[in-house]
């Protein structure tokens, strides 16, 4: 396909159409030899791609917000889809990144921990992932049948300390003990 600038007819300007412009449209398109109308086609889509992924977000947060507000059983039955369609929405937004989540239901999702809030949330059958590339917030949550990973520079540090207790000296042994202690004390500074 070649990158020479194709002018879209006047007849294909989407701005004009209606909605029962698409039969226009396919006769029109089918008056170009194959390249052109896949060029055609190719740039109609990308002028519409930046629009249609606004508003598929705001679909989707609408859908976060009613599941928040309710239950993501009300959220099904007042959108009129399945549940298992709200969940696939929720879970495709939280993979996106958003980063703070309040009063919010996880089941069997892999969740990535790294830089996020989570407050009031219930998390059932999840693998809880934390890599250690930055802090994350766990406030007032419940979980239920969750597994933990720990990877990247999370994973190598509980590594070099599992190494260091194995294959140490006495010395390095009591280092990794003391490490140990200081996780598991109680902070005095919280207490006041």
């Amino acid at each position: 396909m070649s990158d020479d600038v194709i002018e879209v007819p006047e007849s294909l300007d989407q701005d004009a159409l209606g909605p029962g412009d698409r039969t226009t449209i396919g006769s029109d398109l089918l008056s170009f030899d194959p390249p052109v109308r896949v060029r055609i086609i190719d740039v109609l889509m990308e002028e519409h791609r930046e629009a249609l992924s606004a508003l598929a977000s705001i679909r989707d947060d609408a859908v976060r917000e009613l599941a928040e507000e309710s239950s993501v059983v009300d959220a099904a039955k007042t959108l009129g889809v399945s549940r298992q369609a709200v969940y696939r929405i929720l879970q495709e937004q939280r993979q996106k990144g958003g980063s703070r989540f309040t009063n919010t239901v996880f089941l069997d999702e892999r969740i990535d921990l790294d830089g996020r809030a989570f407050i009031g949330c219930a998390f059932q059958r999840c693998t809880l992932v934390f890599s250690g590339t930055a802090p994350f917030t766990l406030v007032g949550s419940a979980l239920s049948e969750c597994e933990w990973s720990f990877e990247g520079p999370a994973f190598l540090t509980l590594d070099f300390l599992r190494a260091l207790h194995r294959n140490g000296d006495d010395g390095s042994r009591e280092v990794v003990r003391q490490v140990i202690e200081g996780l598991t004390a109680e902070d005095v500074s919280k207490a006041d």
